[in-house]
């Protein structure tokens, strides 16, 4: 589906323009404008102030209930600040965004509230599974406070756990449903997608209707800042034809418990939280917080056009696009595999074709000669959002991807990604005729994001880099931390001169460091790779011990420890050890390190490691005797050197006290965690 509302001149001149300012050094004082009591009148009251030559508007603290959307057009060089200000979508009409801007250069947007009049989704518990002759269905006693229309269901329905309160592990999504009457006043729900991990208890969600919240239409250098989202409709953020733009702080949250509810919202929104489409210079996200939306959090992308017709090799009619003369052109098609670029040097205007579905039709000129198969779309590759910035943000509970990039030139960068259904960082394009999502990433750096439990709908895993029939370039991927990842960690196809590197797996299941483990995924289609350094952890906290010779073992906390704990063992005497258990360890050569909290009370001990299955005759000292002692508490990390398993299977790590310091008053040991790297 393409969200972009078609602007014409036409639709233009209906909106209320804002007349430039010629010199902005004579603008007038600061003013303060709007009265909650006459919501209706805040657009104009903007304009008016805007008009007279004000450049610093402040709108009136309060909550406005809107009848249209917010609308302001062609401003330059003004801040409009909202603190204290509510926004209620109007939720019906031509124009039921929030707040709509159209090309705006240079605003600063800050401090609203929005919200429509409450939520729009629909939610309910799950009182009775069973099935019938039209298939397994569940029952489901609605929640008060959201919608009580139980087709709401039917487009989607998602499965959260009871307990969670979010997306069930082992449930994915139901599309096609069908809705109807059931016992005692719930609603019956047959599921075209049934999973066995659906229990009793569970919540059933559904998406609402709703507009855009934040809707930027070809702004430049355009700042939105401070501002927070609930109850939310469509795209919570979405610009189109942007031009470096800036999101700084902004927050799409579940909203309070509706008036008249007994459970807090499960979604925040019906779709995206921020949506980039067809920008020549990305956007700048940085410093967000995203949560509980049931599509992507971060998509920045351009848009795929099939190809109507050609009426000769330098010809493309298309119905739609965003082509300009001497625009980049790409035509791609997923299968047959072909990809040529291209460059449109002039756009024309055409009547729709006989027989044509309705739209508005162009005529590409192209520079080149072409003769693509069937099924090829074409998309501009200078509007896809290249030199974007996804930085110092926090994506919590979404359905789907965490950030969706198909831009060059970019950096997601110090993210925190938690509870993303699918991929966190997914670049990847989509050749969907409802919803074609298109580009090719070059020189995009992945680093420094920390990312947990990912991947658990279809085991999609936590980075991927794949553009299918083109090749991505110079895409880095290094210093990231991955943990409780369903599917392939990081996976790379189709892909050149990328660079793989230092990147930590917290607890894994299993350890291969291979380019064809569970870990690291990456396809012969790929070349010209840097893999290396790159690193499984093991947290001495989350160990499991099969063995302890020592009158305790217990878990500390400290500043500084991976993960904030560690476990230590209280041994008293030379000969007490503890071992612990490392799953699905293959044969290879590791980088062997442990991190442990030194302190006064440290003792020396012994690292040995051997297959679980035949420790005894398996085991072998790695690397020499160490000492946990410091004066004062601390965290030490021991390079052991190599290891290198030559089975894979399950190993112990046996760890035995050695002795003590002179100087040290215990023989304890804390073990931070166990490191295997390339």
């Amino acid at each position: 589906m393409d969200h972009r509302r078609r602007f014409t001149p036409a639709s233009s001149a209906a909106l209320i323009s804002c007349l430039a300012l010629a010199i902005f050094s004579q603008a007038a004082p600061a003013i303060t404008v709007g009265d909650p009591s006459n919501p209706g009148s805040l657009q104009q009251a903007i304009v008016n102030a805007y008009n007279g030559g004000n450049t610093q508007i402040t709108i009136a603290a309060g909550t406005y209930q809107e009848t249209s959307a917010l609308q302001l057009s062609n401003m330059t060089n003004v801040t409009l600040t909202a603190s204290g200000v509510t926004l209620v979508s109007p939720l019906t009409g031509q124009f039921a965004e929030t707040f709509y801007l159209y090309n705006c250069t240079n605003c600063i947007f800050q401090g609203f509230t929005m919200h429509q009049p409450g939520p729009q989704t629909v939610q309910g518990t799950i009182v009775a599974i069973g099935s019938d002759a039209t298939g397994h269905y569940v029952d489901l006693h609605l929640h008060q406070g959201y919608s009580a229309d139980g087709t709401r269901f039917q487009s989607v329905a998602y499965i959260f756990d009871q307990n969670t309160r979010t997306w069930k592990v082992g449930t994915g999504d139901s599309y096609n449903n069908t809705a109807t009457a059931g016992p005692n006043g719930n609603t019956r729900l047959y599921l075209s997608s049934w999973s066995n991990a659906t229990a009793v208890g569970d919540f059933v969600v559904g998406r609402g209707p709703g507009y855009h919240m934040v809707d930027v239409q070809k702004c430049t250098n355009c700042t939105f800042q401070d501002i927070t989202i609930y109850y939310g409709g469509l795209f919570q953020f979405v610009e189109s034809a942007g031009n470096g733009n800036h999101y700084k702080n902004c927050v799409v949250t579940y909203g309070p418990v509706p008036s008249g509810a007994l459970v807090a919202p499960l979604l925040s929104a019906s779709a995206d939280a921020f949506h980039s489409i067809g920008s020549s210079v990305g956007p700048d996200v940085e410093n967000c917080t995203f949560e509980g939306t049931p599509d992507d959090a971060i998509s920045i992308r351009g848009t795929y056009e099939p190809i109507y017709s050609m009426p000769d090799s330098t010809h493309v009619i298309i119905n739609g696009g965003d082509f300009v003369n001497g625009d980049s052109l790409v035509a791609q098609c997923e299968s047959p595999g072909y990809l040529v670029s291209n460059v449109c040097t002039l756009v024309t205007t055409i009547a729709t074709p006989t027989g044509a579905p309705s739209g508005t039709y162009h005529q590409l000129t192209l520079q080149n000669a072409m003769t693509p198969p069937s099924g090829t779309f074409v998309y501009n590759s200078s509007r896809t959002g290249s030199g974007f910035i996804v930085k110092n943000n926090t994506i919590r509970n979404n359905r789907a991807r965490g950030c969706r990039v198909l831009a060059s030139n970019g950096v997601v960068q110090n993210n925190t990604f938690d509870g993303t259904t699918m991929e966190a960082v997914l670049v990847q394009p989509v050749f969907w005729a409802s919803d074609p999502e298109a580009g090719v990433a070059k020189n995009v750096q992945i680093t420094g994001n920390t990312i947990t439990r990912t991947g658990q709908a279809y085991g999609a895993g936590a980075i991927q880099i794949d553009p299918g029939t083109a090749t991505a370039q110079n895409i880095t991927v290094s210093n990231n931390t991955l943990s409780g990842v369903y599917g392939t960690w990081i996976r790379l196809a189709n892909t050149s001169s990328d660079t793989v590197t230092n990147n930590l797996f917290i607890n894994p299941p299993s350890v291969d460091l291979s380019p064809s483990g569970a870990l690291l995924s990456i396809a012969s289609t790929c070349s010209n790779l840097t893999v290396s350094g790159n690193a499984a952890r093991f947290e001495g906290e989350d160990l499991t011990t099969v063995a302890l010779n020592a009158p305790d073992q217990r878990v500390i906390t400290f500043s500084g420890l991976s993960g904030g704990a560690a476990a230590i063992i209280d041994s008293t005497a030379v000969g007490q050890s503890v071992t612990y258990l490392l799953p699905g360890i293959s044969a290879g050569s590791y980088a062997l390190t442990v991190g442990a909290k030194s302190g006064p009370s440290r003792g020396t001990w012994q690292l040995a490691c051997g297959r679980a299955e035949n420790f005894s005759s398996t085991r072998g000292n790695a690397g020499p005797v160490e000492d946990e002692y410091t004066p004062q508490e601390g965290v030490t990390v021991f390079t052991l050197g190599t290891w290198s398993p030559s089975t894979s299977s399950d190993k112990w790590f046996q760890f035995t006290i050695t002795g003590k310091s002179a100087s040290s008053t215990g023989y304890t040991a804390a073990f931070d965690y166990i490191q295997l790297g390339q």
